[in-house]
C-alpha cells in the first residue's frame, strides 16, 4: 500500500529483538518513508531513522527443500529486526514470498542514498557456513563414494539406486550452500539467488 509522502508499507512478518522460538508468530508490517523504518511487535510500536542501520544481511534458512528468506537488519545499538518470507507458522508460502521480495527490493533502493554507513552482506556468518560446508562433504561422500565402494563387493545394481537417492537427497543442500556462500553485495545488486 503506498502512501502520501513516498511512505509504503509491507505486510512481511518480523522478529524484532532476540531471535526465540514461536509456534506462531503474528508480528508483521513494516513501513517505510525516506529516512524511517517503523514496525509493531506484540503490540508495541518501534522504528528507527535509516541512518541508525548498521547492517543488512540477507540469506536462506530453514530445511532444504524449502529455504526461507530471510532479512536481518541490525541496528548501531545492536537490536536486530529479522523479517521472513513465511507465514504465521514459519512455513514458505509462495504469497508472502513475493511480498518478502518486494520488501526486500524497496528497502535497498530507499537505503542506497545511506550505503557508505551500512555494510551489506549475503549468505550464512562464514563460521556457520564452513561448518555446514563439512557437514555437506561428508553427507555427499556417505551417499556417493560409500554406495559406489560396495558395490565391486557386492555386485549389486541397487546399489546404484542407493548413490542416485542419495544425489536427490544431497542437490537441494548443495543448492541451498551455493546460495548461501557468505560475500557482501552492494544495495543496487541484490543477490537475487537469496530472496526465493
Amino acid at each position: 500500500m503506498t502512501t502520501p509522502g513516498n511512505e509504503r508499507t509491507h505486510d512481511v512478518y518480523l522478529m524484532a529483538g532476540k531471535p526465540r522460538f514461536r509456534f506462531r508468530n503474528d508480528n508483521r508490517g513494516v513501513t517505510l518513508t525516506d529516512t524511517h523504518i517503523a514496525w509493531t511487535a506484540d503490540g508495541r510500536a518501534d522504528g528507527a531513522p535509516f541512518r541508525n542501520i548498521a547492517s543488512v544481511a540477507l540469506q536462506q534458512t530453514g530445511s532444504w527443500q524449502a529455504p526461507i528468506g530471510q532479512c536481518r537488519i541490525t541496528f548501531a545499538d545492536g537490536y536486530t529486526l529479522t523479517l521472513f518470507n513465511a507465514d504465521a507458522g514459519g512455513r514458505r508460502n509462495a504469497q508472502q514470498a513475493v511480498i518478502y521480495r518486494e520488501f526486500v527490493r524497496d528497502l535497498h533502493q530507499r537505503l542506497a542514498a545511506h550505503a557508505g554507513n551500512i555494510r551489506f552482506t549475503a549468505g550464512l556468518p562464514p563460521g556457520r557456513y564452513h561448518v555446514v560446508l563439512v557437514c555437506a562433504v561428508l553427507l555427499g561422500l556417505i551417499c556417493f563414494v560409500g554406495p559406489l565402494a560396495l558395490l565391486p563387493f557386492t555386485r549389486d545394481l541397487r546399489t546404484l539406486g542407493v548413490m542416485f537417492a542419495g544425489g536427490m537427497l544431497c542437490w537441494p543442500l548443495v543448492s541451498m550452500m551455493r546460495n548461501n556462500a557468505p560475500r557482501s553485495y552492494q544495495p543496487d545488486r541484490l543477490p537475487e539467488e537469496v530472496l526465493s
